[in-house]
């Protein structure tokens, strides 16, 4: 073979490149649609994660309680964690055993009722010595209910 045959020699044509691109509009409709869909949901999540973050400084707050051991501060913090979702003028004047029925119906339980649940009244009006009295078991079961309530209530 010669030069002059190797200048004959064309390249081959190649097709186009295929875009990635839609070709048509519904395709970018669809995608618009799962766009706005995405954001909606990160939207009501984010709005559910702040209506909610105010259990979560609650839980920070009656760890701090139990560790220093300041345990007249429990019905302040219970006070001031249902005033945040429900009418001022329902909650401030109940008080004994009207209050803790609210509370036992604000989690749709009985806690509030029982020996431990009744200490919260209790701890309200007594002084610190006076609240050294009690065994550790039951401020525990305490604990336990408050931390149940505060995760359960209905806000």
């Amino acid at each position: 073979m010669g030069t002059q045959e190797l200048s004959k020699l064309k390249e081959i044509a190649l097709p186009e490149q295929i875009s990635y691109l839609p070709q048509t509009s519904a395709w970018y409709i669809l995608f618009s649609l799962i766009a706005i869909s995405i954001l909606y949901l990160l939207w009501k999540q984010y709005k559910h994660y702040q209506k909610n973050l105010y259990r979560k400084e609650a839980l920070l707050e009656l760890s701090k309680i139990k560790g220093e051991e300041s345990y007249n501060a429990l019905p302040i913090l219970i006070k001031r964690v249902a005033l945040l979702f429900a009418d001022r003028s329902e909650i401030a004047s109940l008080s004994n055993e009207a209050w803790l029925e609210y509370l036992n119906k604000s989690y749709n339980g009985n806690g509030f009722s029982t020996d431990s649940g009744k200490l919260l009244i209790t701890l309200s009006y007594s002084s610190p010595s006076e609240i050294s009295q009690y065994q550790q078991g039951e401020i525990d079961a305490l604990f336990n209910l408050i931390v149940e309530w505060i995760k359960k209530h209905n806000a």
